[in-house]
């Protein structure tokens, strides 16, 4: 890290990582890691600055444009290298990954990873959550109009909550889709479409122009 502008000890870095591991896909609190640390909020967030500044971390911001209800205000945080993510969180093997009551937020991450990718900065990627708890993984926005509200299940099954519908609408979004590891797509409504991660990106993504 002293090669890429951040000097400090080793074994500090190496803590912070392990923080950041377990902590990935869920909402960036500075100040119980600071605490945790037993560093200031100020030097946490600069330590989070500079991750993200070197493509290490993904600060994916709340989505807020014209919703009249309370929000969460906090970006959440993810470890944009998934290899990363498991050996900070000493994964070495697929039972163990799949033991890890973290599985869902780590596919949770990959997905959010390729689909941003895909998009070649073509939409604003945001995530949606109301102090009531409707929520979703992952929006997508162009030119101030929602293309499409994502949701992430790790299940050849997945259940589709009430909160993600309320998002879909809060969102007035043009579509939805929710991504699991399914075999085949499949409407469940008009707006919302169960399909596995290639498909979205090979068949459904190109549709948004």
């Amino acid at each position: 890290m002293a090669m890429l502008g951040l000097s400090t000890e080793s074994r500090t870095i190496e803590r912070f990582w392990r923080m950041l591991a377990s902590t990935h896909a869920n909402l960036w609190n500075a100040e119980g890691i600071a605490r945790s640390m037993g560093m200031t909020r100020k030097t946490i967030n600069r330590y989070l600055d500079f991750m993200e500044g070197a493509f290490l971390i993904r600060r994916l911001m709340p989505y807020s444009v014209n919703i009249p209800k309370r929000l969460v205000k906090s970006p959440k945080i993810y470890l944009r290298d998934s290899g990363i993510l498991h050996a900070f969180k000493d994964t070495a093997t697929l039972a163990q990954l799949m033991d890890d009551p973290q599985v869902g937020a780590s596919w949770e991450g990959f997905v959010i990873e390729q689909i941003i990718a895909a998009t070649q900065e073509n939409f604003r990627p945001y995530f949606y959550r109301t102090q009531q708890g409707a929520e979703c993984d992952l929006v997508l926005e162009r030119n101030g109009v929602v293309e499409a509200a994502i949701e992430i299940k790790l299940s050849t099954a997945p259940i589709i909550g009430k909160g993600f519908r309320i998002a879909v609408e809060d969102l007035k979004a043009k579509r939805a889709f929710v991504i699991g590891k399914v075999n085949e797509s499949y409407p469940i409504s008009e707006l919302i479409t169960v399909c596995d991660l290639a498909s979205f990106l090979d068949r459904f993504l190109p549709e948004f122009g």
